[in-house]
């Protein structure tokens, strides 16, 4: 009896230390992929404007104590052009940042719960006839929380959902004639956005993700201002913030 005791725990104990070294080895490869740096391209859509994207994300995680960090910045342009009456430009810079914590579930699976913090502003220009007639200033804070599941198909190719719900506060100053009219408004967003991540060689990075915006509570005014006889509101009220966008990364793992 003792004998079949002792090989019943001789091999739960392999058992054990087989499947450790596989959550090991499987934990690795979530460390070696979400660690990376990665220049990115996009083309966004803003309700009636496309822009154009371009920027670097940073993302960090922490073997030790499982902390997990993203850094991204970019920005974005638009141009619509027209030799005689009114044309718009459009460029606007983002900076995000989020802190989380990685909890490895099971061998192919990786949630990562955090909080988010969001800056952008952005600035856009009306010309009429090749001749800038004024300006409109936007900036936006965002708070939130959220959590993003991974799950890896290969050793290196991973796909994730990236969710979360956030609080913003935007600020607009508009010309209206002769004065500047501000514009306060304060709204909530959830945003889905799903990833693909592939390491094909070495340390080479590949990645594509869509982000979808949906409004939960947008107190966002329509802009009837003028200025020099040309209405705003056909220009600022086509424009969508936050907008969905599809993005393209190249980088490397580190």
């Amino acid at each position: 009896m003792r004998k079949f005791l002792a090989h019943v725990s001789c091999f739960s104990l392999v058992i054990t230390m087989a499947n450790a070294t596989a959550i090991a080895t499987t934990t690795s490869n979530f460390v070696r992929l979400d660690n990376n740096a990665n220049f990115t391209v996009g083309l966004g859509n803003m309700g009636n404007y496309y822009v154009s994207l371009f920027g670097v994300d940073f993302s960090y995680l922490n073997k030790s104590n499982n902390i997990w960090l993203d850094f991204k910045t970019n920005g974005s342009t638009n141009y619509q052009l027209t030799n005689n009456g009114p044309s718009l430009t459009y460029t606007g810079f983002d900076i995000a940042g989020k802190l989380g914590y990685s909890i490895f579930l099971r061998n192919d699976l990786n949630i990562i719960p955090y909080f988010l913090f969001d800056y952008n502003s952005s600035t856009m220009v009306l010309s009429n006839n090749s001749q800038s007639m004024f300006n409109y200033d936007f900036s936006n804070t965002a708070l939130g929380v959220g959590i993003k599941p991974e799950y890896l198909l290969f050793d290196n190719f991973k796909i994730a959902v990236d969710t979360n719900i956030y609080y913003e506060k935007q600020t607009q100053i508009l010309p209206n004639g002769s004065t500047q009219s501000h514009f306060n408004n304060n709204n909530s967003y959830l945003t889905i956005t799903p990833s693909i991540q592939y390491n094909p060689i070495s340390n080479v990075n590949l990645g594509i993700f869509y982000q979808l915006p949906i409004s939960l509570t947008n107190n966002q005014s329509n802009y009837n201002v003028t200025n020099q006889g040309i209405a705003s509101s056909s220009f600022i009220n086509g424009f969508q913030s936050p907008y969905s966008y599809v993005s393209l990364s190249v980088g490397i793992l580190y």
